[in-house]
């Protein structure tokens, strides 16, 4: 599966300079590279579909975007959906121009991996489906945030970001925090290369579920 990292611009550059831990991550989730930054009501973002020029390109954007409340990377492994530049994350909504929503997602989209093809990924066909057919201030809603959960399943992670109302990570137990960092999930690069012994999934111990990142 993939892997969704979520921190301070601070606490990204340390994981882009550890090598080992970047190794590990590409050995598995080298279908492309994904990364957006929210600040003050502003959001940016970029992908790449190559693992080199991505990284060069996180880096970049990490030292561009150093004021950001906070940055989310994604390395993809692909599952649904060709490696194309389409189908990398982050996706955006067809919402208008100040108004998107920018999404990446960690898991299997059941049933939409069902209908997806070569062009369109399950979470592309999520956000198509889903997404783009709500109105953003409903998205943001603690009982629309709780229904996507629902939606999704709790085998899957989403972090969605808007310029307003920054990141909200869906069923962000099921990931971990490790050193004011939160990572989608523990598989999918190896613990060693950040000295990771043990892994805390305890919620009460994680951030709380729908509100923005607290940095």
């Amino acid at each position: 599966m993939c892997l969704i990292v979520v921190a301070t611009p601070t606490k990204i550059q340390s994981l882009l300079d550890n090598t080992p831990f970047l190794d590990s991550v590409l050995q598995w989730n080298n279908n492309g590279v994904g990364v957006m930054a929210h600040s003050s009501r502003r959001l940016a973002w970029r992908k790449e579909i190559s693992s080199v020029s991505g990284i060069k390109m996180l880096k970049k954007f990490v030292q561009k975007y150093a004021y950001a409340e906070s940055i989310a990377i994604h390395f993809r492994m692909r599952t649904h959906g060709d490696t194309t530049i389409n189908n990398v994350h982050p996706f955006v909504s067809s919402h208008a121009k100040n108004d998107k929503v920018v999404l990446m997602h960690n898991g299997i989209l059941w049933p939409f991996c069902l209908e997806a093809t070569g062009e369109a990924s399950d979470t592309k066909l999520f956000v198509e489906n889903v997404i783009n057919k709500l109105p953003t201030e409903s998205i943001f809603h603690q009982e629309i945030l709780k229904g996507l959960e629902i939606l999704i399943t709790k085998d899957n992670t989403m972090v969605l970001a808007h310029e307003e109302f920054g990141f909200r990570i869906l069923n962000q137990d099921i990931g971990f925090m490790h050193n004011d960092v939160w990572f989608s999930n523990a598989y999918a690069f190896n613990l060693s290369t950040l000295s990771i012994r043990r892994i805390k999934t305890d919620s009460r111990e994680n951030m709380f579920a729908h509100r923005a990142y607290p940095f």
